[in-house]
Formats: C-alpha cells, structure tokens, sequence
C-alpha cells in the first residue's frame, strides 16, 4: 500500500486546506514586508535602512524570549489533550504574557547599551513583544486544521501597515515614522485575535490549574531554549556584523538579507500547515517516511528558489531597493543558498519532537548558535561580510547531518 494511501482522505483535505491558508497569509507577509522595506530603504537611505534592521534584529531576539509554550510543545499537547485543549492554550497565554512583561524589561535595558538603536528599539518593543502571546490563539487554529480565521486577521491588519507606511513614505518623513504602522498593525492584529479567542471561549483571565501551568511551564523550557537557540541562529549575521562593519555595509548586507528571511516562513507553512496531520497525528511507523516525504518536497522548493534568487540578485535588488543597493545582488547571490538550508532543518526536526527528543533539538542548537558565532568572527579578517553566510551554512549544515543520523535512530526503534 502506497504512504499517501496509509493517511486517510480526510486528514490529506485538511491538511492542505491549513497549507493552502498559510500559503496565502505568507505570500501577503512576503509582498507587504518587501514593499515595506522598499519604501523605508528608499525613503531613509542605506545608513539608517541598516540601522533599523539592527533594531528589529534585537527585537526579534527578544521576541523568541517570549517564545515559552511554543508550537512545537502546544500543538502537540492540544492535540494530545482532545477536549482540554482549550485549556491548553490557556496555560499558553498566561505563560507567554509573564514572559513578554519580562521581556519589555530586558529589551528597555538592551536598548540603553547596544550602540546606536536605543529610542528606535524601545519605541518597537511594546507592539512585538505583546503580539508573541497571542501567537497561542494561531495555534488553537493549526492544532485544530482551521487556519482561516487567523489568516484573514493576518492579511487585513497587512493591508492596514501598507496603506500606512505607503502615506509615511510620500509624506517624506524621517526614519523613527516608519515606527508608527507598526504599532497600528499589532494593535489591531491582537485585539482581533484576542476576539478569536472569545468565540473559541479560550481567555486570557480564564482560570487555569496551578498544576497544569507548572507542568507545561516544565515541559516548555527544553522547547523554549531550542526555538530561541534556532531564531537567534537567523538572526546573528546582522547583529555580529554590526560590531564589525561600516553603517552602509550593514545597509547592504541587511537589504540581502531581508530578502532571505522569507526562507525561514517556508519551514513555518510546512510546520504549521503539515505537520499536525502527517506528523503528530500520524501512526507512529508512518512518521519517518512522512518526514522524507516533507524533506524531500521542501528540498526541491529550496533549490529552485535559491537558484531563481541567484541567477535574478541584480534585478531583483534593483526593482525592490533601487539603484543605490545595487551593490547588495552579489551578497543575496552567495547568501541565498545558505539560508535556503533553514526549511530543511526545520522539517528534519519534527520526528524528534514528537518522539520528545526536544532537548536534544535544544543542546544542538544552543551548540550551533555558539559554533555559528565562533566561526564567524574568527573568519571575518579572511572573509568579511561574507563570514556570517561561511558559518550559517556550516552550522546549518551540520544540524541536519546530526538530526539525520538521530532521526536514523528512531527509524532503527521504530522498525524493532
């Protein structure tokens, strides 16, 4: 019997139905935050277009601080717990709200000592930081196979920061403007939620047992430290090279990889969109082939993205930045390819956690984030700008030659 007639019907529609909407919500991601950047890199100029990619670096490492209850524990436990699942994300909301409270403290302190970024950062803090929590009512939606409520609030809070930012940039305003679509969008993108949320009657103030929030807070550290590890993984060229290089090379380096950051949403939409069905729901000796099966689709998308991204660096920095980062095709030339590997690593890891190998995940990625950034400062004086792609490839490289050979462990138990 062939693996696609092994999964019943049912399950395959709903499974690409969830694909489908955050196929679409992605696609709308990926054209407003270009258009976005676009308009901010022609308005404010390769200095301060670097400046503010160093912020929202920062902030995103602050964001995955607000990470606890992640996907990779939720979804799973939600789906686990069948009609206590509202609970679940319940737990998720209290438990990521006290970690944004935290956060915006740590990000207001952040501020005051990393060189150049301080007002910017703090004036972005407070929107980001409370959008991570609510991020628990998406997965209510992913664990349930009804992506489409939160893709309609997705697109048409997009809408809202683009019409925004399009008024900011022909009204010619100055950098710190671009702040205030921002905070529009998220204002709307969490009340809206937070009303999903109602109807799904999962609330904030809902009370949740003492006992259950201890063993999810338990159960989400190994969780947490291994999807913090992974995003700041992402994240550690442009705040490495940063220290290291001239404001109009960060510019440059930052446009190149404002256009690379959509390969990490890919390995996000085959999570989120498949992973619930053909893997966490899967029988247990269908999860390594499935796996193969995800793998080697994302693989072939990959491929052919980097190689489209390659061959058109030129023209695609022209249309998107305009002629002034015309210097930044040949860094999206080389850097493409190495965070094409991010989709596959992402995939590759979903057996282990739903064997709950996840501190296994946790210790490799905390061990390639340090590697990531030992390589890349120790072959800067060789290989400049280019370092961080030399160490990301490495590091990325790695991970899934070491997730491989565990998933080949699994494969070995699972055959016993």
């Amino acid at each position: 019997m062939s693996l696609i007639a092994r999964i019943n019907k049912p399950s395959i529609v709903k499974a690409v139905r969830a694909f489908s909407w955050l196929t679409i919500d992605r696609v709308g991601q990926v054209a407003t935050t270009l258009t976005v950047s676009a308009l901010l890199a022609r308005g404010a100029g390769v200095e301060s277009y670097g400046q503010w990619q160093v912020a929202l670096s920062l902030l995103f490492m602050l964001a995955t601080l607000s990470n606890f209850a992640s996907n990779d524990v939720t979804i799973p436990l939600v789906i686990a717990k069948g009609g206590e699942g509202r609970s679940v994300i319940s737990a998720a909301l209290k438990l990521r709200f006290l970690a944004a409270l935290f956060n915006i403290g740590l990000g207001i302190l952040l501020a005051l000592f990393w060189p150049g970024t301080s007002t910017l950062l703090v004036i972005l803090i407070l929107p980001i930081l409370f959008r991570e929590p609510v991020i628990a009512v998406m997965m209510w939606f992913m664990a349930t196979g009804n992506i489409r409520p939160y893709a309609l609030i997705s697109i048409s809070t997009l809408v809202i920061r683009l019409f925004c930012t399009i008024i900011i940039y022909l009204a010619d305003k100055p950098l710190y403007w671009y702040v205030i679509p921002l905070l529009i969008e998220n204002i709307f993108f969490v009340g809206l939620l937070l009303r999903e949320a109602k109807k799904e009657k999962i609330g904030l103030f809902q009370k949740v047992p003492t006992e259950f929030l201890r063993s999810m807070a338990h159960l989400s550290g190994w969780g947490w430290l291994a999807a913090v590890a992974s995003l700041a993984i992402m994240r550690a060229d442009r705040l490495l090279l940063s220290t290291l290089v001239p404001a109009d090379s960060l510019g440059l380096y930052s446009a190149a990889a404002q256009i690379n950051d959509n390969w990490y949403y890919l390995g996000i939409l085959m999570v989120g969109g498949l992973a619930p069905t053909l893997i966490y729901r899967a029988n247990p000796r269908l999860i390594v082939r499935n796996t193969i099966m995800l793998t080697t689709a994302v693989l072939s998308i990959c491929a052919m993205g980097a190689a489209f991204i390659s061959f058109f660096s030129k023209e695609i920095i022209l249309i998107i930045f305009g002629k002034e980062f015309d210097a930044a095709a040949d860094i999206l030339k080389i850097t493409t390819w190495t965070t094409a590997l991010i989709p596959i690593d992402m995939i590759l890891s979903l057996p282990l956690l739903h064997f709950r190998k996840i501190k296994w995940v946790a210790v490799k990625n905390i061990c390639i984030l340090l590697g990531v950034l030992g390589i890349a400062y120790f072959l800067f004086p060789r290989f400049g700008i280019f370092s961080p792609a030399v160490a990301l490839a490495t590091g990325y490289f790695t991970s899934i030659v070491l997730t491989c050979i565990k998933i080949r462990t699994l494969r070995v138990e699972d055959e016993r």
